[in-house]
């Protein structure tokens, strides 16, 4: 059982709640993500969709079709961590050396980003109810594009991938984005 933080008022007939297993954290870990980066999308006012397979796409964010004569998309891979910035204002995360060359490729028309997301250390952290109107979620995205970095030759090893504390990734940073893809500029 794991005691709540004490920002959540809890009836205290039910002073403890159990989590799932702890050995699938990475697993919660993306679930959350994925519902961070389709809350942003909505409030920018963009649709998103789960291709299947993946093939190393988490999740795809498009214009209205209904209203964009070319309608731009963005593919993401979703990346969690809770291991913070390091000194210089990064934040890391390690790709396959297959996903990173994947990602490193020119892709104009649909370009594609990672997207890292910092977590707190404990999943109880990640959401509290603060009242009846408002609720708190721990969380911050920051993107990468690594489309034309040099790709590595094949191996076991993952290749390590940094995002800038400065590419925050919110509504207002997905709208200037697709506007780019729009308008055919680099990301």
């Amino acid at each position: 059982m794991t005691a709540l933080n004490p920002i959540i008022n809890l009836n205290p007939d039910v002073p403890n709640i159990r989590r799932d297993t702890r050995a699938r954290i990475s697993d919660f870990m993306e679930i959350f993500q994925r519902g961070i980066v389709t809350s942003i999308a909505a409030a920018a006012g963009f649709g998103t969709s789960i291709p299947n397979p993946d093939n190393g796409v988490d999740i795809q964010i498009q214009s209205d079709a209904n209203t964009d004569d070319f309608p731009q998309i963005l593919q993401l891979q979703l990346k969690a961590t809770s291991t913070g910035f390091d000194s210089h204002g990064y934040i890391h995360t390690r790709l396959s050396t297959d996903r990173y060359n994947q990602f490193c490729k020119f892709r104009k028309i649909t370009p594609r980003l990672i997207v890292i997301m910092d977590l707190p250390r404990n999943q109880e952290d990640w959401y509290h109810l603060l009242d009846d109107d408002s609720s708190l979620i721990k969380n911050s995205c920051y993107w990468v594009s690594i489309m034309g970095y040099p790709q590595k030759q094949p191996s076991s090893d993952k290749v390590d991938v940094k995002a800038s504390r400065a590419n925050h990734f919110d509504d207002a940073t997905l709208c200037m984005l697709m506007a780019k893809i729009r308008g055919g500029m680099d990301l």
